[in-house]
């Protein structure tokens, strides 16, 4: 025999809630879990490593500079006198290669001013800088042969001791990066 809901007894149909619990709701929760479960999910973003740091070798140490470090570097009479008469040396060999480096920088950075505010192409600006760094590595490379010759005066403390107060020097929060 089949159960049927009789009406009530006021004559109008029974009157059903909105949400009914049954195996159908139990079937759709289940379904909803599943397809959760194996849905494909967002790569996991990628985390920023960091990279090795590089081992860049130390610029030389300024002639001027050095020499003014006689003092913290405990220099000998005649070391002082062997360096002067390097930086000498230095002054008169690199003179007309840091006056084309001066001019050459100006003439950069006047050339950037003009074109501040508009848009640059790297090219160009790689072309411009081009005769400032030719000039500035060899201006380098010229201070690195004064320090192999001024290595030759120095004693191995000192040579390290000169080292490290040169690259704190650069590293150093408020240092003047220029002469002392």
């Amino acid at each position: 025999m089949s159960r049927q809901r009789s009406a009530p007894a006021s004559g109008m149909p029974p009157k059903r809630g909105w949400f009914r619990v049954g195996p159908g709701l139990f079937m759709a929760i289940l379904a909803s879990v599943a397809v959760w479960a194996f849905m494909p999910r967002e790569p996991e973003r990628p985390k920023v490593q960091s990279a090795p740091l590089l081992s860049v070798p130390a610029s030389a140490p300024d002639p001027h500079w050095l020499l003014h470090q006689g003092d913290a570097l405990r220099l000998t009479s005649v070391q002082t006198a062997k360096l002067t008469r390097l930086v000498s040396r230095w002054d008169r060999d690199t003179k007309d290669l840091s006056e084309r480096l001066r001019v050459e920088a100006e003439a950069f950075g006047k050339g950037m001013a003009d074109k501040a505010g508009k848009p640059a192409n790297v090219q160009a600006v790689k072309q411009a800088a081009e005769p400032v760094s030719i000039l500035s590595r060899q201006l380098s490379d010229a201070r690195q042969a004064w320090w192999d010759d001024a290595k030759r005066v120095l004693e191995p403390v000192q040579q390290s001791r000169a080292e490290e107060a040169w690259a704190g020097h650069w590293t150093a929060p408020g240092t003047n990066r220029g002469r002392k």
